[in-house]
């Protein structure tokens, strides 16, 4: 069987591995000043019923968090507590597959959870 995927999602991810790899913290850090330190990598996915997992628990530090989302039938608008609005996504359209950024949040927990579904919840705890 072959699997079909669109022009959009390879170039998408050839530029997110090229962002991530070594080669792209080289070439960054000779023509910026230091490299960038490798960050971990935490992928959650947005259903129908909610995240999975609901839950991640991170030392201190940044991550990179990467949202899929498979729940395209209406936008998607987060809250969060007022600290972390700046840090974690505002919302997603519907026909957003994914978001992703690089997050540093203060020890503790931290809830990101759909405005209109307050079942769909991620709950992030640094520690």
């Amino acid at each position: 069987m072959k699997t079909i995927r669109s022009k959009w999602s390879v170039i998408n991810a050839f530029f997110l591995v090229v962002a991530l790899s070594g080669g792209a913290r080289l070439a960054w850090g000779q023509a910026n000043g230091p490299a960038l330190a490798p960050y971990e990598v935490e992928v959650v996915s947005l259903f129908r019923h909610g995240f999975e997992p609901a839950e991640i628990s991170r030392p201190t530090g940044p991550f990179l968090l990467v949202i899929r989302s498979y729940d395209h039938d209406s936008d998607h608008a987060f809250d969060a507590a007022a600290a972390d609005q700046g840090i974690l996504p505002a919302g997603m359209t519907k026909d957003q597959f994914r978001w992703f950024g690089l997050v540093t949040l203060t020890g503790g927990d931290h809830v990101l959870q759909d405005h209109d579904r307050a079942e769909r919840r991620l709950k992030i705890t640094i520690r």
